[in-house]
């Protein structure tokens, strides 16, 4: 019974997988992107490399104590706590 209830855990996690890319931000993070539907206004969003590795969704959100670092809007893994460097910070986010 609980090697099905294990083997339903794996299966659920492998479809959610698939509508995932790995990408790389313009900081040179590795994370995982959401897949753009063609037909929504979706936005992308990102889950931390880490734990998809260990079967976990986990959305990157912003670091609100440190939003930039060197340049680059930094977000952070609610669950592993690792720290992403996302895309660049222009001028005109400076003021």
């Amino acid at each position: 019974m609980e090697l099905r209830e294990e083997n339903k855990k794996i299966e659920m996690f492998a479809l959610q997988a698939a509508n995932y890319d790995l990408h790389t931000t313009d900081g040179g993070s590795t994370v995982y992107r959401s897949k753009k539907p063609a037909d929504t206004d979706v936005q992308f969003h990102y889950l931390c490399a880490h734990c998809h590795s260990g079967s976990k969704v986990s959305i990157l959100q912003p670091k609100p104590e440190r939003s930039q670092h060197g340049g680059f809007f930094i977000h952070y893994c609610p669950l592993c706590k690792n720290e992403f460097r996302m895309n660049m910070v222009t001028a005109r986010e400076l003021l």
